[in-house]
């Protein structure tokens, strides 16, 4: 994060809220048993609520990605529509000796967060929310 070039302990302490404490880290690494129960007990007043309350907007988000239920109408196939409108070829991986390495950076990045992940120990059963949180993107 860049800070202004005049810095006051206002801006330096907003700087530090928002890099936060490296929690997800701390609890990864070094947490004993004792402290990830008191985190499960902290975020259990949020986490057992019916549903997150900014889920409402990802789900519907997200169903619009996919088209509501209608494969054409899904984001992929109206960006291929575009592809063909176009004459270009739109099969899957076409351009990927094409693209620069940047381009391929940001794609395996998206993917790299999102299937490459340690756990903290415990069994299934006790991973399995954070499993199926990390999986949504939503950790």
């Amino acid at each position: 994060m860049r800070l202004p070039a005049t810095r006051s302990p206002v801006s330096e302490e907003v700087v530090r809220l928002l890099r936060g404490p490296p929690l997800a880290k701390y609890l990864q690494r070094k947490a004993s048993a004792a402290q990830f129960g008191a985190f499960v007990a902290h975020r259990s007043v949020y986490h057992l609520e019916e549903v997150d309350p900014h889920g409402w907007a990802l789900v519907e988000i997200q169903a619009h990605e996919y088209g509501g239920g209608r494969v054409e109408r899904a984001h992929s196939e109206l960006f291929r529509t575009t592809m063909r409108s176009l004459g270009s070829d739109d099969t899957y991986g076409h351009f990927v000796d094409d693209v620069p390495a940047v381009t391929l950076a940001v794609s395996n990045l998206m993917s790299l967060f999102g299937m490459n992940r340690r756990r903290l120990g415990g069994d299934p059963v006790a991973t399995r929310f954070f499993d199926e949180r990390a999986l949504s993107g939503a950790a």
